[in-house]
């Protein structure tokens, strides 16, 4: 084939320029701008001369060139290449400096790769395109073949997607580009799990790639023969890599394990390097002793001040002292000196020294093993050393606030009930028995320890041991809770406390009796100090008249819903404020007068004279509202306008009414009129099964079986029976959902949570996650506390795997059964686990139970719910086996102990899957912790939705 650059030119865009110069001059007269063509036509000129320069074979006399046909198809297909990309580019009214640089420096095979960094350099503020690429090592670019083709335009797309303020680094989008070449080229991804890649955030894509590069590897690499051992060690390598580059950088873990070919070796490098002087992945886990324990509580502390360090580390010897003392008690226990020392306590009370903490200690030991050790076990259930710390923790200072860190699945419940116990047997200022209040996050968890033995999840037998009674304050009667009260120790949720604290001090109820606030344990005290620090408990009581306001209520909710979708929301709401005015009082407006007379329609000033004069004789306010009670007085405006007047005001006042107020109520509507239009509006937006459920009340205190509006606490995914949303936003979720109506009260009395707490002589508090420096910083100050933080007992054998985010909720849903079956329904049964999938609401639960029902790889028999507090969690009492599904609420997150069964320890333990983002870390951590519990293995990950993520309601004000 023959051409040359100028004639191409002139065949391209119908315009020839004789000579270069001409070219140049023409150039030079003409703005370098978006959508300039003759800057477009010296792009294809350059692209052209430089394609012919390359690939030209010969050239005759009069400069024509010589190419092969392959060539000159290339040239066509990177020149329309080009010509899309410069009209897309001028339509996006991007620079031609940029484009125009990538065609004069760089090769034609390397166009679409530049322009992909192009579309990233657009994307940040301050571009030196030249400088900055000439820094990246982008040599593999030139290996990218026809099958990459689909694999740029859709990064290209992706990356036109993405937010400035989410845009990628080039130095992880560069090794991104390489690993896709790698991945075409070694056939690694099929097109169909390309189009999965698709679904993905961009940033998500190198590490889906770097999996499926390394599945690959390994399974040519020596290893254990065992097929399913060779599964288990390629998973947990797999795990580790993605962890090492997401914490040291891209690349970090095929450096670390560059030249190494067996398997184990490998698994056992990248465990050394991610967890160093931890134990082999191989040994049995072994449980940290209190040497151990307090060394790393002292490395905890080395940052702080002299003197805080100075504090704590004479408590954290004296501390290892009594553990270790209590420990070598606890090896010679003789079951008649136990009881003589039980009854000592009982009579003349535990002072709590350092003899009787040690002495009390093996008590608990002893008292732990008989209650909680089952039949046929080979080892007696003893208390790890990291429990007898944390008690010591809570124990040593009698008046000082404490609060311990104790992560989940460390056995804070058994911690709870001894310090509970402890102090129970202790005295008081006046030398009296102790009563002790423990706060739980829900009245599920305070039920269960408090009614239920050992065997059933609770802790009754171990309190009954030590002769101390036990009960809670979750019952809705009043008569029962007095009884409760009568109890050393009182279980129940905060607000049950704060209930009755108020109806007792306002209301002389008398419900506590003589009970003195001695002491409080907080179990998750983080959910009581920090999420819920700022919450009030007010209660409310109803006044005469207020069921005549449902008539309002039902008024405003029906001209919302018949009111327009599109109208402006705030055009809306005073439509409907004017129309409950106007059926209220007659309240009218100037606009309303044209209706009249002509005249008045035409004439503002006449219209404005008018409403003066109503106002002067006292038949409407400054406000438009009827003043006249007895008829229609005479009218002394205008001779020919006076009948028209008396005519329409007689029609008002004879219209018909539909809100029927007692005179006494009518300031009240006034002050609350605004809120109650804004919460109709609310109640809208508020979804069932997400921000309430729709249900009869299931504590079996209420006769009543009526449907009711119940608040699901987004924290805990609790059931909020005795709670109602304010200002009429209740009642207008009944109305939508056709439930009976309550009365609307009004609030008299209140106390805030931190307020309430400051009422007891001492607290203690225990949690699986206190939170950041910061929040430990904010709880010193107000509470005055020492704070510890216990090391986990057994090293964490717990991976976190890269989250993928997805755009739409179809492939989320896609996504999340995909994780599940390759989870539950491995090429290898053995190697099959369980899943815990954690969703925002009950209708997250409900919508992605059904998507699980209908996948046909997944035993549907296997697919569990547990969404409401009356629902018994089965997998509390019985051990969960493999290939089971558990889709779940907040509910289960906190203060839930899952069995697992040995074989699924064996296959890698419980397999945690969140969907959705947390509004705090400790949200996140307590979902997480879970799995991994007690030296078992366990992995998780965050499959997010972009869709949802802004779905989120707001919620009501309580």
């Amino acid at each position: 084939m023959s051409a040359h650059p100028n004639r191409f030119l002139s065949n391209v865009d119908g315009v020839a320029r004789n000579t270069p110069h001409e070219r140049e001059r023409h150039h030079r007269s003409q703005e370098i701008e978006p959508g300039n063509r003759e800057y477009s036509r010296r792009i294809i000129s350059i692209a052209v001369t430089t394609f012919i320069q390359e690939y030209s074979e010969t050239e005759d006399e009069e400069g024509d060139v010589e190419m092969r046909d392959d060539h000159s198809i290339a040239l066509a297909q990177d020149l329309c290449y080009l010509a899309e990309a410069v009209l897309e580019y001028n339509n996006r009214n991007i620079s031609p400096i940029f484009y125009f640089s990538i065609v004069k420096k760089y090769h034609p095979q390397e166009w679409k790769c530049y322009f992909l960094m192009l579309e990233l350099f657009n994307r940040r503020a301050t571009v030196r395109i030249d400088e900055d690429l000439s820094k990246l090592s982008l040599s593999f670019l030139c290996d990218i073949d026809d099958r990459m083709l689909i694999g740029m335009a859709s990064i290209k797309n992706k990356i036109a997607e993405t937010d400035r303020d989410s845009a990628l680094d080039l130095e992880k989008f560069v090794p991104l580009l390489s690993m896709l070449v790698t991945t075409f080229d070694k056939e690694i991804i099929d097109k169909r799990q390309f189009l999965e890649l698709q679904e993905l955030q961009l940033i998500g894509w190198i590490y889906e790639l770097k999996s499926k590069l390394w599945h690959t590897e390994f399974d040519q690499l020596s290893s254990d023969p065992n097929e399913k051992e060779h599964n288990k060690l390629k998973k947990e390598a797999i795990h580790m890599l993605l962890e090492l580059e997401i914490k040291e950088g891209n690349g970090f873990g095929d450096e670390l394990i560059e030249g190494i070919e067996d398997l184990k070796l490998i698994v056992t490098k990248l465990h050394d390097n991610l967890y160093p002087g931890k134990n082999n992945p191989y040994q049995k886990p072994v449980q940290r002793n209190v040497e151990e324990i307090i060394s790393i509580m002292m490395d905890d502390i080395i940052n702080e001040n002299q003197l805080t360090q100075n504090k704590y580390t004479r408590m954290l010897n004296d501390i290892k002292i009594k553990v270790g003392e209590s420990k070598i008690k606890s090896e010679s226990i003789e079951e008649r000196k136990i009881k003589k020392l039980i009854n000592k306590w009982q009579t003349t009370g535990l002072e709590l020294n350092d003899q009787s903490v040690v002495e009390f200690l093996y008590v608990y030991d002893y008292a732990v093993q008989q209650i909680c050790t089952n039949k046929g076990d080979e080892h007696k259930f003893q208390l790890r050393d990291t429990q007898r710390v944390a008690m010591t923790t809570l124990l040593i200072h009698k008046r000082t606030t404490t609060l311990t860190q104790v992560s989940t699945g460390e056995g804070k419940s058994l911690i709870v009930t001894g310090v509970a116990i402890a102090f129970a047997l202790s005295r008081n200022k006046e030398n009296q028995n102790q009563k002790i209040d423990v706060i739980t996050s829900n009245d599920m968890l305070a039920l269960r320890d408090s009614n239920l033995s050992v065997a059933e999840g609770g802790m009754r037998n171990l309190y009954e041991f030590f002769n101390i009674s036990v009960a809670n304050n979750c019952s809705q009667s009043v008569h029962n809770r007095t009884k409760a009260y009568n109890a050393t120790v009182v279980y129940g949720q905060l607000a049950n406390f704060q209930r009755d604290y108020l109806m007792d001090y306002f209301y002389h109820h008398n419900i506590r009796g003589d009970r003195t606030m001695d002491l409080v344990i907080i179990d998750e005290v983080d959910c009581m100090l920090l999420d819920r620090g700022n919450n009030t408990l007010y209660l409310s009581h109803d006044i005469p008249g207020m069921e005549t306001l449902e008539s309002v209520y039902v008024f405003i909710w029906e001209k919302v819903c018949t009111s327009s979708i599109e109208t402006d929301v705030s055009i809306l709401k005073e439509s409907v404020k004017k129309a409950v005015l106007y059926d209220l009082y007659v309240a009218i407006t100037k606009e309303d007068l044209k209706s009249i007379h002509a005249q008045l329609e035409n004439d503002p000033s006449e219209t404005n004279a008018l409403w003066n004069y109503l106002i002067e004789d006292k038949i409407i306010d400054a406000e438009g509202q009827l003043l006249m009670k007895n008829g229609i007085p005479n009218i002394n405006y205008q001779e020919n306008l006076n009948p028209k007047i008396a005519f329409y005001f007689r029609k008002v006042a004879e219209r018909e009414r539909h809100i029927r107020i007692p005179d006494h109520l009518m300031p009240f509507v006034d002050r609350h009129l605004n809120s109650w239009i804004d919460n109709a509006f609310h109640a809208l937006e508020l979804e069932i099964d997400k921000d309430y459920v729709v249900d009869q009340d299931r504590t079996d205190t209420s006769p009543d079986l009526n449907p009711q509006v119940i608040i699901i606490d987004p924290d805990t995914g609790t059931d909020q029976i005795s709670t109602q949303w304010d200002e009429a936003l209740h009642q207008f979720i009944q109305l939508k959902e056709g439930c009976k109506l309550t009365l609307q009260s009004l609030k008299t009395i209140f106390i805030s949570n931190a307020t309430y707490m400051k009422k007891y002589e001492k607290l203690a508090g225990v949690s699986g996650t206190l939170g950041t420096k910061t929040d430990r910083t904010f709880m010193e100050r107000n509470y005055k506390c020492l704070y510890f933080v216990i090391p986990i007992a057994f090293e964490k054998r717990f991976h976190l795997k890269p989250p993928k985010v997805l755009k739409s909720k179809e492939t989320w849903l896609k996504t999340i059964i995909k994780e599940t079956e390759q989870t539950i329904l491995t090429t290898d049964r053995h190697d099959a686990r369980s899943v815990v999938i954690f969703c925002h609401s009950i209708k997250s639960v409900n919508l992605i139970h059904k998507s699980l029902k209908s996948s046909e790889l997944i035993n549907a028999d296997n697919i569990h719910c547990y969404t409401r507090d009356f629902e018994k969690f089965a997998f509390e009492s019985q051990s969960l086996e493999v290939g089971h599904v558990i889709v779940t609420t907040n509910l289960a997150g906190r203060g839930t102990n899952i069995k697992i069964s040995e074989k699924l320890r064996k296959n890698g333990g419980l397999h945690i899957c969140l969907t959705f983002l947390p509004k705090n870390e400790r949200i996140e951590e307590q979902a997480m912790g879970r799995s991994a519990r007690n030296g078992a293995p366990g992995s998780g990950i965050l499959i997010l939705c972009d869709e949802l993520a802004h779905s989120t309601s707001r919620g009501g004000q309580k």
